[in-house]
């Protein structure tokens, strides 16, 4: 009975040398070109003059990163706040001289708005202050309807009163802008909101004192500044005087009236 051959076995060195011829040999330095190519952010870089920083200007310029609308704002505020000082303390003989180049109607509308305010709240806070005073025993009730006669009375005498002051200039022939006098009457009325506050004391002799003094120094606000332009007539001086004079007594008849309605 014959054997079975076992198989053959190769040396392992043959064996690696029959791998080795079946391979075939590759060359790598060939690069490709095509890779994307991406922006990449730069590494961060942390900063080491954060101490030192603040002796730079560039530290500080952001708290003064103002725009043109603030500088315009605070420009203007300060133009009114010069204009309310000058008719409240008239030690400048012309206001025309002041606003000719720059008149404005946010000064006179802003004016007339806070004084119609303030004649109803401080007008409401000295009548319940008298109120109480009196013994009253009902709570003190608000009348509403004085906020519209101090609305309607301010307003009125703010843009009307200027309107016949300008037909008048018109028909004596002597250039005086609109805008200009609603200015004069509106800073005029400056001097109501100091006064409106005074009022508030319940003494009738300082509330008098007061209207009196207010009514003095605008009422001289308003003469010294419409009377160079007066000045101009030759033939109508008569009338003006008259004018004058007559207008001169609406304005102090309007504080009077605030103070009999409001105090």
């Amino acid at each position: 009975m014959s054997r079975p051959q076992s198989p053959s076995r190769e040396s392992p060195a043959k064996d690696i040398k029959n791998i080795s011829s079946n391979l075939e040999f590759q060359h790598f330095d060939h690069t490709e070109t095509n890779i994307p190519k991406y922006n990449l952010p730069a590494p961060a870089t942390q900063n080491t003059n954060n101490a030192s920083s603040i002796w730079k200007l560039e530290y500080y310029q952001k708290y003064f990163n103002v725009d043109t609308a603030d500088v315009r704002l605070k420009i203007e505020f300060n133009k009114v706040s010069r204009r309310i000082i000058l008719s409240i303390v008239p030690y400048k003989s012309s206001f025309f001289d002041e606003i000719r180049n720059s008149p404005d109607l946010y000064g006179p509308f802003w004016v007339a708005t806070t004084v119609t305010f303030l004649l109803f709240t401080t007008g409401s806070i000295a009548e319940s202050i008298k109120h109480l005073i009196n013994g009253g025993k009902e709570p003190y009730s608000y009348d509403f309807t004085k906020m519209s006669v101090s609305a309607t009375t301010v307003y009125v005498y703010t843009f009307l009163i200027p309107l016949f002051w300008w037909g008048m200039f018109k028909w004596w022939k002597i250039q005086v802008p609109y805008l200009n006098i609603v200015d004069l009457y509106g800073y005029a009325m400056s001097v109501l909101m100091p006064v409106a506050l005074i009022c508030i004391i319940p003494s009738e002799i300082i509330k008098w004192i007061t209207v009196s003094v207010a009514a003095g120094l605008s009422g001289l606000f308003i003469i010294r500044n419409l009377r160079p332009e007066l000045r101009k007539l030759e033939t109508q001086a008569i009338s003006a005087t008259f004018i004058t004079l007559f207008t001169l007594a609406i304005h102090t008849g309007l504080l009077v009236f605030f103070k009999f309605y409001f105090f």
